[in-house]
Order: structure tokens, then sequence, then C-alpha cells
């Protein structure tokens, strides 16, 4: 059994959020579509970049409390 993970969780809402709000407009078409779909794709992807940053600050968080202990 895996570990709840509330950036994942979090990540997953906030994709299905933003594909939600597309399909709500089905005959919206043109420039402006595309241009939003550009900026979707933008947000989803640092929102990705957001999620694998908190990880590596939380590793390194856990490493330098344990080297503290150590020492």
């Amino acid at each position: 059994m895996s570990a709840f993970n509330i950036r994942e969780f979090a990540l997953t809402q906030a994709a299905a959020i933003l594909m939600r709000a597309l399909d709500g407009v089905p005959e919206w078409e043109g420039p402006a579509k595309t241009d939003f779909d550009r900026r979707l794709n933008e947000i989803l992807h640092r929102l990705e970049e957001a999620s694998s940053q908190l990880d590596l600050a939380y590793i390194t968080e856990s490493v330098a409390e344990t080297v503290a202990v150590l020492l």
C-alpha cells in the first residue's frame, strides 16, 4: 500500500479542473482556443515542475535534519 501524496493529489486535481474548463466550451474554436490550450499546457508543465521542486526541497530538508542530528 502506497502512502498518500498530497502534492500528486493536488496536481491531479488542478489538471482535472483545467481540463474540465476546456470541455465546458465545446463550440470554442480558433486562435483564442489555441492560445488557451497553449497556456493551459504551460500551466500544467509548471505544476509538474513545482511538484518536482517540492520533492527535492523535502529530500534536501530531510538530509539536512539528519546530518544536524548526527553532528
